[in-house]
């Protein structure tokens, strides 16, 4: 009997320890959301997403979820339809994927909307944002290392929530500054990262955003403290 692919992909959805989605939905899954979305009531949280375009907008509202993909050949597009990822689940690890909207739209979607406690954000890359590339609202904490943005028309980055951010590479914004910070974004941390973007100053640490540390970050544009409380180090380099 020649097993459909329908089969195999319910067979697999039922003994598979983690969820596999592919743009053929042969392992089980050919929408993120759907993997997503039946991790819910599953303790089955690790998703691994294959290579191709998927278009779509991803809602993350599961705790305790991780989801990798194949690097720069995994894209979520979100196109004009709204935000390509916003989380609001605590625990959540992102990884390996490029997201992006339809730049020029106007219509304010970001490539990833970060509003959980003690996120991930690992080697993930915003490409052609609608507005942000990456937005970590006031409930959003946690980690970014290692992103990179493309282009965006805001700031490549707006920080409103407390963040690590190490090691990421920010390329060409429409607005003032690369980093946009937000008075709720105390105590984040922003070290080591290359910034190119910005018009007037690559990292803005803005006033109520108190006990922030900027150090050892390459900008074209500066680092800027209205907050009063920052440590800016001297090791900040404009080239």
């Amino acid at each position: 009997m020649k097993l459909s692919e329908r089969m195999v992909g319910q067979w697999l959805r039922r003994w598979l320890p983690f969820k596999i989605v592919t743009k053929g939905g042969w392992f089980g899954y050919s929408s993120i959301q759907d993997a997503v979305s039946a991790c819910a009531n599953s303790d089955k949280k690790l998703i691994l997403v294959g290579p191709g375009t998927f278009s779509e907008v991803v809602t993350i509202a599961v705790n305790n979820l991780m989801m990798v993909g194949c690097g720069a050949s995994t894209v979520i597009d979100g196109g004009t339809r709204g935000t390509a990822v916003y989380v609001t689940g605590a625990d959540v690890v992102l990884a390996f994927m490029s997201a992006t909207t339809t730049a020029g739209s106007g219509n304010s979607y970001q490539a990833w909307y970060l509003n959980g406690p003690r996120f991930l954000a690992l080697r993930l890359a915003a490409v052609d944002s609608d507005e942000y590339g990456f937005r970590v609202e006031s409930s959003g904490s946690g980690t970014m290392a290692f992103c990179i943005v493309y282009t965006s028309d805001a700031s490549n980055v707006r920080l409103a929530g407390r963040v690590t951010m190490i090691g990421c590479h920010l390329i060409t914004c429409a607005a003032t500054y690369a980093v946009q910070g937000v008075s709720t974004g105390d105590h984040s941390i922003i070290v080591a990262n290359f910034i190119e973007g910005g018009g007037t100053d690559g990292v803005n640490i803005a006033a109520g955003m108190d006990d922030c540390v900027a150090a050892a970050n390459v900008t074209n544009t500066g680092v800027t403290d209205a907050s009063g409380s920052g440590e800016i180090t001297g090791s900040n380099n404009e080239y």
